[in-house]
């Protein structure tokens, strides 16, 4: 990745997501291989992996389970470390061929929990809990991205025409009834990650992926 720094503020920027990574060697995210400055540039040097954007070619729950898993299992290395990826959506997982998910795109990741001053509304405005549209982050709002990936990946929709299937248009349908073949403690995780009030959600990954199995 090459950056063109107009100012302190780009700088400032790339080194943020520099030192993210440079925190983050971890199995399931993309690794730094390099970075620096040239001029008026900044880089940034990962390998280049191949591909498709979550959950890859799967169809189904029992092909999504797979990219599924792997990323959550990567998420809470990642909320281990005291890291919120803030911008967890399809383009920014890669799934290869045999299933393996790649967490991409650490730029807009902040601290665990509380108010991200710096990067208030970083991420996509689609794929946001509700308490990040307003400026607060946390992992819970990473496990309700992490949940209407899944949702979406079951239903073939995105997360707006998903939504508007909800009861009341303000809220997204069950799991259990996008796909029949997601086991019933499965569907009510990730059902209660995606409810609005991020106090009703599991406390970690962690809680999840015991729920998932």
């Amino acid at each position: 990745k090459l950056f063109c720094c107009a100012d302190e503020t780009d700088r400032d920027a790339v080194r943020r997501e520099v030192a993210v990574l440079r925190g983050l060697q971890v199995r399931g995210v993309v690794p730094l291989l390099d970075a620096g400055d040239e001029g008026p540039y900044a880089y940034v040097v990962m390998p280049v992996l191949a591909g498709m954007p979550f959950p890859g070619a799967a169809r189904g729950w029992s092909a999504v389970r797979g990219p599924a898993l792997g990323l959550l299992e990567t998420l809470a290395r990642v909320h281990d470390l005291g890291v919120v990826h803030r911008d967890l959506k399809p383009s920014n997982v890669l799934v290869d061929d045999d299933g393996v998910a790649t967490l991409l795109d650490v730029g807009a990741s902040g601290g665990a929990e509380g108010a991200a001053p710096e990067a208030a509304l970083a991420g996509t405005f689609e794929w946001m809990a509700p308490e990040q549209r307003a400026g607060a982050t946390g992992v819970r709002a990473d496990l309700y991205a992490y949940a209407l990936m899944v949702a979406c990946a079951l239903a073939g929709e995105p997360p707006f025409a998903l939504r508007a299937r909800g009861p009341g248009g303000d809220r997204y349908p069950p799991l259990a009834t996008l796909d029949p073949d997601v086991p019933p403690d499965v569907a009510e995780v990730l059902d209660r990650c995606l409810a609005p009030d991020p106090a009703a959600r599991p406390a970690d990954a962690h809680e999840v992926l015991v729920a998932m199995g």
